[in-house]
């Protein structure tokens, strides 16, 4: 779960969050209620970054 307008900034690729509050650091369309994930993408100038994507699979709670 994440409650921030900011993105968080410790999430690694494949982290997943329920949000509760909008969050434009992740992106302008990220809204409460929605599930965003982290993803691994490479900069101009071949560094890894965190991209956001909406999560759209089958989260297992344990």
């Amino acid at each position: 779960m994440w409650n921030g307008e900011e993105a968080p900034s410790d999430a690694v690729s494949g982290d997943i969050f329920y949000l509760t509050s909008d969050c434009p650091g992740m992106s302008p369309s990220a809204r409460i209620g929605q599930i965003w994930q982290a993803v691994k993408t490479m900069g101009d100038d071949g560094s890894e970054k965190i991209a956001w994507q909406p999560y759209s699979g089958e989260i297992e709670v344990s």
